[in-house]
């Protein structure tokens, strides 16, 4: 799709990422920067100088310092923080100084080898990122161990822990057995990344990867590594979300009662943003899924009961979203149509009836307009 590459839903929360691996040299560092700059969202080039539209802080927790001598050339689009951990003494204060960064995205490269230290990064993330190097997945097993030691500690039963595959340049690719080995674990798998020679090369021109060689392969697999992080930083805001409706008082009486007798399709060519919108809703209706077009028009076909909502990206490979409405409604006329783009200008062509949703949107803008959609005359209810 043109238009995966946008942020899909807005998260108004800083999001904290730990970037570590109690092994070293499996590319952390090089992870933690160029996912840095990318979640910063460039978008203005000027001479010698990018601008990002997110605030994205760096913080090198590694006395190697080795993130920051990368960002010392002045190229990178983020601001950065040294602020290494040499033990327990000073803990608190750290985790407190991360805590009160007012910004969009914090992201730690944390050491490599001192428990303690990265137990702490763990305490005040949202997420861990742990890149595993084909040859050795069994390195990750104690950094894995230490992330379920730390989530039956915290109450929101965080952090949520990101398994990133990285295999050297030129070998095999055999990202699916090793992704395959990795989910043992019982831990989401990230896109493959390769560890490749233009990482180091942009780290000696001091610029991040999407400068020095934008959309090469190596700019590329970040680029996916970072949706996958916006993902899941939306998935833990909604999360909170709902937690915070659930202890409102009389947050029971705002909210729709579930109705999992109601049926609704949902369709997007990206597996991530599929995952994430039908795990948004799917504690309120019975939700079906689908990849493309051509395999929601069959699933449709083949299901025997009422679907009452079609949610579909607009803009899929093959069958697009109103190529798959338009079949839908003819198979089943009393069907409600609901398409979600960052292209606007399709607003201008949908049927009478069928509703747009443009993204970037909030999860509680899909949830309401979606309740909306099925239930009109609850939907003051629902939104106050």
């Amino acid at each position: 799709m043109g238009t995966k590459s946008q942020v899909f839903c807005q998260v108004d929360r800083t999001m904290r990422i730990g970037v570590t691996n109690l092994k070293s040299g499996c590319g952390k560092s090089t992870f933690a920067v160029n996912l840095a700059c990318e979640l910063a969202d460039i978008s203005v080039t000027a001479i010698d100088r990018w601008q990002g539209n997110r605030r994205v802080v760096l913080v090198d927790a590694d006395a190697n310092g080795t993130a920051m001598r990368y960002w010392s050339g002045g190229r990178l689009p983020v601001s950065a923080e040294y602020m290494p951990l040499d033990g327990s003494a000073n803990v608190r204060h750290w985790m407190d100084r991360v805590r009160e960064m007012a910004v969009d995205d914090v992201v730690v490269d944390a050491p490599s080898h001192l428990d303690v230290v990265t137990k702490a990064i763990m305490l005040v993330s949202d997420l861990i990122i742990v890149p595993v190097s084909a040859g050795d997945p069994a390195s990750a097993s104690p950094t894995i161990e230490m992330v379920k030691e730390v989530r039956a500690s915290r109450s929101d039963g965080g952090p949520r822990c990101l398994l990133v595959p990285a295999r050297l340049e030129g070998a095999a690719d055999g990202r699916n057995g090793f992704a395959t080995t990795l989910r043992e674990f019982g831990e989401t798998v990230g896109p493959g990344i390769r560890q490749s020679s233009a990482f180091a090369d942009a780290f000696q021109a001091g610029q991040w990867i999407g400068e020095f060689a934008p959309n090469g392969d190596a700019h590329k697999d970040i680029k996916a590594l970072a949706e996958n992080v916006r993902s899941l930083g939306l998935a833990v805001a909604a999360t909170e979300n709902d937690k915070t409706t659930a202890r409102r008082p009389g947050g029971g009486n705002n909210t729709m009662e579930p109705d999992l007798n109601c049926t609704i399709l949902i369709v997007d060519d990206d597996a991530n943003l599929l995952t994430l919108v039908s795990g948004l809703l799917a504690k309120s209706y019975n939700v079906l899924t689908a990849c493309n077009g051509a395999v929601a028009l069959r699933q449709s076909r083949d299901f025997k009961g009422e679907i009452r909502l079609l949610l579909s990206d607009f803009q899929m490979p093959g069958m697009s979203g109103i190529e798959l409405a338009t079949a839908m409604t003819l198979d089943r006329p009393g069907i409600k149509v609901l398409l979600m783009s960052g292209f606007t200008e399709g607003m201008l062509v949908l049927n009478e009836g069928w509703h747009f949703l443009p993204k970037p949107f909030v999860a509680s803008q899909l949830r309401a307009l979606v309740a909306g959609l099925l239930y009109p005359d609850k939907i003051s209810r629902f939104v106050k």
